[in-house]
Parts: structure tokens; C-alpha cells; sequence
């Protein structure tokens, strides 16, 4: 990669490790489903609430946090996007992704030094 294609991923970049921060909350609720259910116990549990309530009170929690914050984050880094036409598709893609999990996962890392 070429010192301009990096020029042009530094706003990229900022903006989605700034993003990062209240990523935090919408990745910890998906972490914590991923981690208390198995999907068949997840679908079951939304399908019948009389089996097992705590999926569906959980997803209608934590749903409104990741859709939501999955929108502002789609919409933030389409509107960068278009103003950086060019930064090749997957590339700018990937760095946002990497980006944005950066402060989660330097969380995770901290903790673990402690």
C-alpha cells in the first residue's frame, strides 16, 4: 500500500476508533448471548417465551442497542466513505471493522494485565 492510500484510511480510522467507545456496550450484549445460550436454546426461547423467558426479555434489550448502534455505525462510515472514493472497497471495510474493535478488545487485554 502506498503512503497516500494510508493518508486517505486516517480519518477512517479515528473516526471509528472513536466509534469503538459505546461499541463497547453493544458487543458486551452480544458477547454475553453468544456466551448464555446456544442459538437452539436462543430460538427456542423466543419462539415459546413460556419455556425460557430470559432470551426474549435479554433480546428485547440488548436489540434496540446493537441495531441501533449498528445503523450509526453503517451510517457514519457510508458518508466517510463517500467522501473517500479512493480507498478500495474491502480495504476501507476491513480497517473500519478493526478499528472499531480496537477499544474493546484493548479493554479485554487490560483487564487480563491486572
Amino acid at each position: 500500500m502506498d503512503h497516500a492510500g494510508v493518508r486517505k484510511l486516517i480519518l477512517p480510522v479515528v473516526v471509528n476508533l472513536v466509534l469503538g467507545v459505546p461499541a463497547i456496550v453493544p458487543l458486551f450484549l452480544l458477547w454475553y448471548g453468544w456466551a448464555s445460550w446456544s442459538p437452539t436454546e436462543f430460538w427456542q426461547g423466543l419462539m415459546e417465551p413460556s419455556v425460557n423467558e430470559e432470551p426474549l426479555g435479554w433480546a428485547m434489550i440488548a436489540g434496540p442497542f446493537v441495531f441501533g448502534f449498528g445503523g450509526i455505525w453503517l451510517f457514519v462510515n457510508w458518508f466517510v466513505r463517500s467522501r473517500r472514493t479512493m480507498v478500495p472497497r474491502l480495504r476501507y471495510w476491513s480497517v473500519c471493522v478493526a478499528a472499531t474493535l480496537v477499544p474493546c478488545l484493548s479493554l479485554g487485554s487490560w483487564d487480563a494485565l491486572h
